[in-house]
């Protein structure tokens, strides 16, 4: 498992690490001050053993052996323990080793391979900082050994390490024990992945607090943190416990909050952990309009939805018309590589030329499986310079058989951009066009008429839709929103168009697409989809203000 790093300050890591590696890693650091304030909650008492499953620069356990020795434990070197598959945690561990942690408390190994009371022990508490790695970016051997993982918990192979960290972690608790991780504001996402992680929570303990800072506490990071905090039973089973979330500002806030915790009662204000806790009231308002009307059914059951064409090269696959060649075994598609140009909600022929007009990069190179690649051919010249630069090892390329030879994508029904500063609004594909993996690709499974499809797709400009990816799309860095194909699928969409109720209103939404004026777009699928669901024109109002609540809290810098 790839190394989670904490201890900035005193690991004395640059922060200039290039920013590959440190993804590669999962290296966002973690001050001595937000490892001291976990500590302080979770380790209560005098003999509490205390681990850390990814120790990295060692601050968790620097600040346990500091915190057993205030509230008195005579030999706090011999409570802590750790896990870290990094070579580069070596001189922090020595360090440890030096002041008297036993060398073998410290496993120089992958923690999600360990056993409980095996390779590291079972434990009053464990604290730590699990590394953000993406599912992409794990082996295949990886993911394969980490199956077992999986075996007694619905856990998606598409999860980030910290979700396996976080169960796993779970294992190593004794009965009344303390889990204080740092997460990614993720964990908060509907559905997915993070879902699976809180209902696991849910079930096995008995009870489970995230605390979102609204404050950013790693450098060059602009995604939340969220601090989460569960405690397991102490004896017996236990109940189904609903997880709340607190919100607070700063390291202060979280010391105070943490502080409170065992008075009883929390002194700040809960909500659901996720994101419709922000705006519960309306979130729920909308989706019982949109279920108990009847006109609408999800995504899901409409459409089938899969990610635009992976080229794992565009550099090499998606070129300017200025850069094609015609040869034997070659061949060229149009494709729309930037999900800007989907600025209207009709894709015509004449948007592909329009666009190669310009000379960007709109042309998909194909390239035969018999085709020749022998010296003097001008795809043999391009092959080569490729290989020179290592793209045929990249994950996606190395997996085909030819590597430079794409399958001739299909060509959908609809693109939906897949990020962006609001959810992506869908397109329809008038045009013999395809998409990069920017963009994602849907197919009608239902046989609709064509006013249907057309007024699906206006839906996805109207600010329900903003709300409902919102709640359901992931925030990404830089304060994008992402919407994965299993969000799309469950936001909703109209099931039919009527012409004496709709048309007109359907017809003056093609002009506007015609001649790309955005805001009359967006002014008639309100008034489309207001009229399906009986919203007023406060109502819609408040729609608006709780997508601007939900957008600044997610570009918050």
């Amino acid at each position: 498992m790839l190394s989670q790093t904490d201890g900035l300050a005193a690991s004395g890591r640059s922060t200039h690490e290039p920013s590959t590696q440190r993804r590669r890693l999962g290296a966002y650091y973690t001050t001595e001050s937000v490892a001291r304030v976990l500590v302080e909650w979770a380790v209560r008492e005098p003999d509490d053993l205390v681990l850390d499953p990814s120790y990295g620069g060692c601050a968790f356990l620097r600040q346990s052996i500091d915190h057993l020795t205030t509230i008195g434990s005579p030999h706090p070197h011999n409570q802590v323990f750790g896990a870290d598959i990094d070579g580069a945690t070596a001189t922090w561990r020595a360090h440890l080793v030096a002041q008297g942690v036993p060398k073998t408390s410290l496993h120089e190994g992958d923690f999600l391979l360990t056993h409980p009371s095996v390779e590291l022990p079972l434990c009053s508490a464990v604290v730590g900082n699990p590394p953000y790695v993406r599912h992409h970016l794990l082996s295949t051997d990886q993911i394969e050994a980490y199956g077992r993982l999986r075996v007694n918990t619905p856990l998606s192979r598409r999860a980030n390490a910290w979700a396996y960290f976080v169960l796993h972690s779970l294992s190593f608790l004794r009965p009344g024990g303390r889990l204080a991780l740092l997460l990614p504001s993720s964990i908060l996402h509907s559905g997915g992945y993070a879902g699976e992680v809180r209902a696991e929570l849910s079930r096995r303990c008995v009870d489970v607090r995230f605390i979102r800072v609204r404050e950013r506490l790693f450098q060059g990071v602009s995604e939340e943190s969220v601090v989460l905090l569960a405690v397991t039973p102490s004896r017996g089973p236990s109940v189904w416990t609903d997880p709340r979330l607190v919100d607070v500002d700063d390291i202060d806030g979280l010391r105070h909050e943490l502080a409170s915790y065992d008075q009883g009662a929390s002194p700040a204000k809960t909500q659901s952990p996720d994101r419709s806790g922000v705006v519960p009231g309306i979130a729920e308002l909308v989706q019982n309009r949109i279920v108990k009307s009847g006109r609408f059914a999800d995504v899901g059951s409409l459409a089938r939805v899969r990610i635009g064409v992976v080229t794992g090269a565009n550099s090499f696959f998606v070129r300017r018309p200025s850069s094609t060649w015609q040869e034997d075994g070659v061949s060229w598609k149009p494709i729309i590589s930037r999900s800007a140009w989907l600025d209207r909600p009709v894709w015509t022929n004449a948007d592909v030329a329009r666009i190669q007009l310009h000379d960007l990069p709109s042309q998909l190179l194909l390239a035969s499986l018999a085709t020749s690649t022998s010296p003097g051919s001008h795809l043999a010249d391009e092959v080569a310079a490729a290989e020179e630069a290592k793209l045929h090892e990249r994950s996606h390329t190395s997996r085909r058989p030819v590597w430079y030879a794409l399958p001739d994508p299909q060509v959908p029904h609809v693109f939906l951009p897949c990020m962006g500063r609001v959810a992506g609004r869908a397109v329809e594909n008038s045009s013999n066009a395809t998409s990069t993996n920017a963009i994602h690709h849907l197919w009608w499974t239902d046989n609709a008429d064509p006013d249907t499809r057309f007024y699906r797709v206006l839906a996805t400009w109207s600010d329900v839709w903003r709300l409902q990816g919102e709640l359901l799309g992931r925030p990404y860095g830089g304060g994008v929103l992402k919407l994965e194909p299993a969000s799309i699928r469950g936001m909703y969409l109209p099931l039919r168009a009527s012409k004496s109720l709709h048309g007109d209103l359907l017809e003056a939404a093609r002009s506007a697409s015609a001649s790309g004026n955005r805001r009359r777009i967006q002014e008639i699928a309100n008034k489309l989809i207001c009229l399906d669901l009986g919203i007023e024109d406060r109502l819609l109002d408040e729609i608006r203000h709780a997508c601007l609540a939900l957008e600044e809290r997610r570009q918050a810098k």
